[in-house]
């Protein structure tokens, strides 16, 4: 028996109860948002808004959050 192990035979640890939390990463792409901008700049971005409101509510909706949304703008 290692000095260690007698050291610690006696001694008996609580269990720790931690919280645990679920985490996701999601990434999303427009196909062809490119060429998109590029005839419409404005109905391209309001395209990212609406996909933007509809991720959010759907992340609202299982009680989790954004934590950053990254549009390479």
């Amino acid at each position: 028996m290692s000095a260690v192990h007698s050291y610690f035979a006696g001694v008996r640890m609580q269990k720790a109860t931690l919280p645990h939390h679920l985490a996701a990463l999601w990434f999303a792409d427009i196909a062809g948002y490119s060429e998109l901008a590029a005839e419409d700049e404005w109905g391209a971005l309001e395209l990212v808004e609406i996909l933007q409101t509809l991720s959010r509510s759907t992340v609202q909706r299982y009680e989790g959050r954004v934590v950053k949304f990254r549009t390479g703008l």
